[in-house]
């Protein structure tokens, strides 16, 4: 058995460079930033944070996702959730917070917490498997 730990989280260096690049690419069809979510994520006691970026401009209302803790999400965030969950916020803010979380991520506890950073992958391998 092999245990792999995998970190999927993102760090501010990179999630700045992404915002950056989708700025320059896209000009004045640019739509997206970083949010905090105007509630406390259950079991944390604080906001949650994320960078949301348009899909595509010739889809209006759709963004992908990226958090400090978990990379980029698997689904996608419509303009309507974003404008009633998330409240917009400038890089300065998200900055320190992103940080924060991304620094804290790294020791939550697995079974306890979904959004934890480092996961362990368990493989089973080996020349025993196909007798198994």
């Amino acid at each position: 058995m092999h245990i792999l730990k995998v970190d999927r989280g993102m760090t501010w260096e990179v999630a700045l460079a992404r915002l950056r690049q989708a700025r320059e690419e896209l000009g004045d069809a640019f739509k997206g930033g970083f949010y905090e979510t105007r509630n406390f994520v259950p079991g944390r006691n604080a906001t949650g944070w994320m960078m949301a970026l348009q899909k595509d401009p010739e889809r209006p209302g759709e963004y992908h996702v990226w958090r400090p803790n978990t990379g980029l999400a698997q689904s996608l965030v419509t303009y309507d959730d974003l404008k009633l969950k998330y409240v917009k916020r400038e890089e300065e803010a998200a900055e320190k917070a992103w940080q924060r979380i991304y620094e804290q991520s790294s020791t939550w506890d697995e079974a306890a917490d979904k959004g934890d950073r480092v996961l362990a992958v368990n493989i089973l391998a080996g020349s025993l498997i196909p007798i198994w």
